[in-house]
């Protein structure tokens, strides 16, 4: 019962019940699309990383630049965080 209708759906083999197969193909495309754009932005993430990591070494000498070295650390270590589990 896995025939194709004359307008390119498909029937499913156990129920019968027909998938507009152009449909599929379009959500298949958007996966691509979102795992390109998810690669894009992990490759983002670790320059950026990588960028930080050349600035260490660099004094805090006012309590406002010590605040803002501690965001950016924060930031470094959730950026460490993800791009441990891909």
């Amino acid at each position: 019962m896995s025939d194709e209708c004359k307008h390119g759906d498909v029937a499913c083999e156990y129920c019968g019940e027909w998938f507009d197969f152009k449909a599929i193909q379009n959500l298949l495309a958007e996966a691509e699309a979102e795992k390109e754009q998810l690669r894009v932005l992990r490759e983002a993430m670790r320059e950026i990383y990588e960028v930080w990591a050349g600035s260490e070494g660099i004094s805090e000498t006012t309590a406002p630049e010590a605040y803002n070295a501690h965001l950016i650390y924060q930031m470094r270590d959730i950026a460490k965080e993800h791009l441990k589990d891909g």
